[in-house]
């Protein structure tokens, strides 16, 4: 069932592989402080910056077909839930999760993927 996913929280998950980790320090230690912080002068530091839920709803509320999101902190999946436009999105809520689910939890990501396509009605 399309609602039956569940959500997620920091106790159920699996904590992400040591190798993960120590990838992601590394990568970032190798870098100029100024290309880690200078992408995001003006996107989070403006009032109207794209990570104002202001300005990010408004953009993402122009979607029109159907989005399946995850989220790693408590509340954002129901934020996302609100501006959806098409009833077949979908969020959840995966504390504790990073950016690369495709490489935390391949598995479990790619259960949730193809239930949620195999419930999209063919167009």
């Amino acid at each position: 069932d399309l609602h039956s996913f569940p959500t997620r929280r920091s106790s159920d998950l699996e904590p992400a592989p040591e190798f993960l980790k120590v990838f992601n320090i590394r990568r970032i230690q190798a870098m100029p402080s100024e290309m880690v912080f200078k992408p995001y002068e003006g996107l989070a530091d403006a009032p109207e910056g794209i990570f104002s839920k202001v300005t990010a709803g408004a953009y993402l509320s122009r979607r029109r077909q159907p989005v399946l999101s995850f989220h790693s902190l408590p509340g954002h999946a129901a934020w996302e839930k609100s501006i959806f436009q098409h009833p077949y999105s979908k969020t959840l809520e995966w504390e504790g999760s990073g950016h690369t689910l495709q490489v935390e939890r391949p598995r479990e990501l790619a259960s949730v993927m193809s239930r949620w396509l195999d419930g999209l009605p063919a167009s």
